[in-house]
């Protein structure tokens, strides 16, 4: 981009002025600076002159009486006066000046001869006074003539008599006599006084002649020409100052002047300035203005604000630094004609721009978001008129179809062709009366919309339900002027509609009421029983080894099994009854108005004989059975959900029973529903409090005698008494308690054994149960490894008993928490084998390393040879397995002495020892580890 530069003639005329008034100035106070200045000066020179003079007068008078003895001063004098002449003095007294000096030379010169002539006359005068003495110590006879000469030559200040000197010393010379030495003194004194005498003339004369030069008169005249001089030069200065002064007067005044108009001229530029800013901050539109430099002169907040900056300074400078940041503020830009901008905030804006005469820009910018939405709403508008699902129909006031969308002929099968300029009565399937159609017409003349669900027929023929919406368009007046009419087809919706209210009502794989249409039928029978009392019976059917049967064979057995009672159990009730799946294995029967208590047991009687035949699932016959719970309305009770809770808990008590029967309710079992809740309070506050104990059973090795380990279990002493395990671990597994208790039992009897085996020098394992419910809530290998951590007990004298139930789900997320319970080095063993669903594939499958005896196998022991070839099998299916066998409930002699022919491992029990205390057990441990000290001594 090309500079130009700008000539701003009125401020450079503005500059000129001050700075010519400003020489003025300097001018007029530099004229009396430097006529002072060289007044100074020359006058110092004069005086300098001056000082020399008298230097001089002073050295000639010493001279000519000869009491100057060094002449450095008078050197100094000479230099110094040629410094003088050097300096060449211009002007009016120039030449009096030169002249002067001049005379001051020639004193100068003056002053060199009096200089030797008072040397010599010196001289001559030094050997005088020795003569004189040696003329004294002879007594010369002319000695006081001599001594008479001397001092008319040494007096200073009195003038010389030539001629009484001159006889004197004639008088002197003409002495004679026999003595030589005087007549060679006298001639010495007279030769010397000779030579003094004519140097003393020589510096009378030079001195007669310095004197004569009249330097003072000089001085005078220099003097007074340079006062008269520094006069004139003074008043010439001070007209000129004054011509200055009058001529900075002026010059001011027309800088004032012109400081006048500039200031006018900028409040006028100003007032401009501040109506174009206001006019421009006026604007609806964005304004900037860059100079011909490309630089941002002004802008408004308008155009700040469309580029989401709040002050001037947060935008770009300059032109070319907007092109290089306009990705701060603009997201996109179209290279149509319009120049449309979409900004980093989202908004629209349309630039215009133009070039100014002095070549700079003006740009304008119009938010377009507005019309943008709207064209975008109307693209979308008729995107949707032409590709919603639903039908839009537009009449004029006349009821006259205008216009119709695709939808519209998908759903009525009229082309747009076929309706146009007909009514939209076309459609009437003749379902709706007079006032249906009066009733809508009223309305939307009152509120100028309604909508309602309605009856059409199609071009085929066919009638459909159809949501029809209508809205009438008025103009400013209020008149209509057309109809727009937005229909839906609902059939698909009514038939969902159907399909979901049998859904909500029904069960999805038996196709029988489900759990809500069985609480409305009850809900029903109640209330009818309130009307017309009678008696009704529910009989809650839950299906015995369903999981297993499901887990077995798979979900689609188990859906199978499902169908396949459900049809036998229709095929057993009336249609009066409800037969309902209430969910997973369990199905309600809902029998209304029975004439006795005992129907309903005729009818449970028949469930579970028909349930107890074989069911052929998958090529597979299938033995399930079920348990059955009445409860009878209103004796019972007489609200729905407390009838299904008490036939819930008659149900649960069938199963405790036995399974494969049914029980009613009887106020019993609601009294143990009320003990189980008492009993887990208590159980969570006995754990809180640490009020359980361990007790631990003694397991003997049968062929040795020798001690093998313990069995720990937990007793729970309350109120002088213990509640029995029988009583609360189903309470704990119920309530989750199970957890914290199983945890705590094995860490304290762990704890307990590692002492006592230190304390007695012994190598006793430890045996502790692992209810399935703990490794549903987390227990695991970590959690194990933790405790034996913390009490420091050998895993491998560890044996976790579990039982056959948590075997039979037989999946992989079972084997995986036995294997690594296993892993930490415990052993596993399965408690109460034989009283469960006993099968060698998990004994296969699973780690499993020690198996017990249930008790009730060696109670039976002694008189039921049944039970003692089951005990023999289990032996020796143990043996082929490799695993080792612990029978469990040996209470007497024969029991033990039966057990050991069969070569049984492990045995514990009354005939040994009860459960006991960790103070109990140590006793017993020293009692009969001594016992057996005896008896292998």
């Amino acid at each position: 981009m090309k500079h130009k530069v700008k000539i701003n003639l009125p401020v450079i005329g503005q500059c000129l002025l001050m700075c010519v008034l400003t020489a003025l100035m300097v001018y007029f106070f530099r004229a009396h600076i430097t006529t002072g200045e060289r007044q100074h000066e020359q006058v110092t020179h004069l005086f300098d002159a001056k000082s020399i003079d008298a230097k001089l007068d002073k050295f000639a008078l010493a001279l000519s009486v000869g009491s100057l003895r060094h002449f450095d001063e008078l050197q100094q004098l000479d230099k110094a006066l040629r410094h003088l002449t050097d300096r060449q003095q211009s002007g009016q007294v120039g030449a009096e000046y030169q002249a002067y000096l001049k005379l001051l030379s020639h004193k100068m010169a003056l002053m060199e001869q009096l200089k030797t002539q008072a040397v010599g006359m010196r001289n001559g005068l030094t050997y005088l006074p020795l003569v004189l003495d040696e003329m004294i110590a002879i007594q010369h006879p002319q000695a006081l003539l001599a001594s008479t000469i001397l001092a008319s030559l040494v007096t200073s200040g009195q003038p010389l008599d030539e001629v009484l000197l001159d006889t004197r010393i004639r008088m002197l010379a003409e002495t004679s006599g026999s003595d030589e030495r005087i007549a060679l003194l006298s001639r010495r004194f007279v030769n010397h006084i000779q030579v003094a005498v004519h140097y003393y003339r020589q510096v009378h004369k030079t001195r007669q002649q310095y004197l004569a030069i009249d330097s003072k008169a000089a001085f005078a005249s220099l003097y007074r020409a340079q006062m008269d001089l520094h006069a004139m030069q003074l008043q010439q200065t001070g007209t000129l100052s004054e011509q200055l002064f009058g001529l900075a007067v002026v010059l001011l005044l027309m800088l004032l002047f012109i400081l006048q108009r500039l200031n006018k001229a900028k409040n006028h530029a100003l007032q401009a300035s501040q109506l174009l800013h206001d006019a421009i901050e006026r604007l609806q539109e964005g304004f900037a203005l860059y100079d011909s430099e490309g630089t941002l002169t002004l802008t408004n907040q308008c155009w700040l604000r469309h580029y989401g900056v709040l002050s001037k300074a947060q935008f770009p400078q300059t032109l070319d630094d907007w092109h290089l940041r306009k990705s701060e503020f603009v997201h996109e830009q179209s290279e149509t004609p319009q120049r449309l901008q979409k900004t980093t905030q989202g908004r629209w804006l349309q630039i215009r721009h133009a070039r100014t005469a002095e070549g700079g820009y003006v740009y304008i910018s119009v938010d377009v978001t507005e019309f943008k939405e709207v064209e975008a709403e109307l693209k979308t508008a008729a995107a949707v008129y032409q590709a919603t699902q639903e039908g839009i129909m537009t009449t004029n006031a006349d009821l006259e179809i205008t216009a119709v969308n695709p939808a519209f002929t998908r759903i009525t099968g009229y082309q747009e062709h076929e309706v146009l300029g007909k009514k939209p009565n076309l459609l009437s399937s003749g379902r709706h009366d007079t006032r249906f159609y009066e009733h809508m017409w009223q309305t939307l003349e009152t509120k100028g919309e309604w909508a309602a669900e309605i009856w059409n027929r199609r071009k085929d023929g066919t009638i459909y339900p159809e949501w029809l919406a209508i809205s009438a368009v008025q103009d400013e007046q209020g008149q209509v002027q057309q109809y727009i009419a937005v229909l839906s087809d609902m059939t698909e919706r009514k038939e969902q509609e159907a399909k979901i209210a049998y859904q909500a009502m029904y069960d999805a794989l038996t196709g029988l009421p489900n759990r809500r249409l069985l609480l409305d039928r009850i809900s029903q029978d109640l209330k009818q029983i309130e009307r017309q009392p009678h008696l009704s019976a529910l009989l809650f059917i839950d299906l015995d080894r369903f999981k297993r049967i499901n887990d077995a064979m798979g979900h689609d057995a188990g859906d199978n099994l499902l169908l396949e009672v459900a049809n036998r159990l229709n095929h057993l009730v009336r249609r009066t009854d409800t037969l309902a799946r209430f969910g997973g294995d369990e199905f309600v029967l809902l029998l209304s108005q029975i004439s006795d208590v005992e129907d309903a047991a005729k009818v449970a009687e028949k469930i579970l004989t028909s349930l107890a035949q074989p069911f052929t699932i998958n090529g597979f016959e299938v033995i399930s059975g079920a348990s059955i719970g009445i409860a009878i309305m209103p004796d019972d009770a007489r609200e729905q959900q407390e009838i299904l809770r008490r036939a819930d808990l008659a149900m649960y008590k069938a199963k405790e029973s036995g399974r494969n029967q049914y029980h009613y309710f009887a106020p019993s079992m609601q009294q143990q529903v009320n003990r189980r809740v008492e009993l887990e309070q208590l159980l969570r506050k006995a754990i809180a409090n640490n009020e359980l104990a361990v007790f631990y059973q003694p397991i003997i090795e049968l062929k040795s005698g020798q001690l093998y380990g313990f069995e720990a279990l937990t007793r729970w002493p309350h109120e002088g008494q213990y509640i029995t395990p029988d009583e609360f671990i189903p309470v704990a597994e119920e309530s989750g308690l199970i957890s914290e208790l199983g945890e705590w039992m094995l860490t304290q009897a762990t704890s307990d054994i590692e002492r006592l085996n230190r304390s007695l020098n012994l190598n006793c394992s430890l045996s502790a149960n692992i209810s399935s419910q703990q490794y549903r809530l987390g227990f695991n290998a970590t959690t194990l490894r933790h405790i034996l951590r913390q009490t420091g007990f050998s895993p491998g004298n560890l044996a976790l008993e579990i039982t056959e139930s948590i075997l039979l789900d037989d999946d992989e997320a079972i084997l995986a928490w036995l294997e690594g319970l296993r892993a930490t080095g415990a052993q596993l063993s399965i408690d109460d084998f034989g009283t469960g669903y006993s099968s060698l594939s998990y004994l296969r499958r699973f780690p499993i390393n020690t198996i017990k005896i249930d008790k009730s196998f060696i109670h039976e022991f002694a008189h039921a040879p049944d039970s003692q070839n089951l005990v023999r099998a289990i032996l020796s299916m143990a043996a082929s397995l490799g695993l080792s066998v612990i029978a469990e409930g040996v209470e007497h002699v024969a029991q033990l002495e039966g057990l050991k022919e069969m070569d049984c491992d492990l045995v514990q029990g009354y005939v040994y020892a009860k459960p006991m205390s960790l103070t109990e057990l140590q006793v017993w441990c020293e009692e009969f580890c001594q016992e057996q000290a005896k008896n292998l001594a």
